[in-house]
């Protein structure tokens, strides 16, 4: 089962390069994390661009209960990949 979700990129933060993934119609944001419900931080490695098996299945659970996702990654051009890759196949 695939779940819709929006995302969005925020790169060149203090800590790293993000991408928020929300599940449809709510909106990604960092806002989220004061908000009641789930959310969870996945970091991934320098050159990795997607979630391994266990980021992936973090991910859907917060998607499933609503909540946020957001990918901390290291390297700008993996943050890219991933949320081009988001953007392409529109849901996770």
């Amino acid at each position: 089962m695939t779940i819709n979700c929006r995302v969005a990129i925020r790169p060149d933060l203090p800590g790293g390069h993000f991408v928020l993934i929300a599940r449809a119609p709510a909106e990604p944001s960092f806002d989220n994390l004061t908000r009641p419900g789930m959310s969870a931080l996945v970091t991934h490695d320098p050159g990795d661009t997607w979630p391994d098996r266990t980021g992936r299945a973090l991910v859907r659970a917060i998607l499933e209960e609503g909540g946020t996702a957001f990918l901390g990654f290291s390297r700008m051009a993996d943050a890219f990949a991933c949320h081009a890759r988001l953007q392409r196949e529109g849901a996770m």
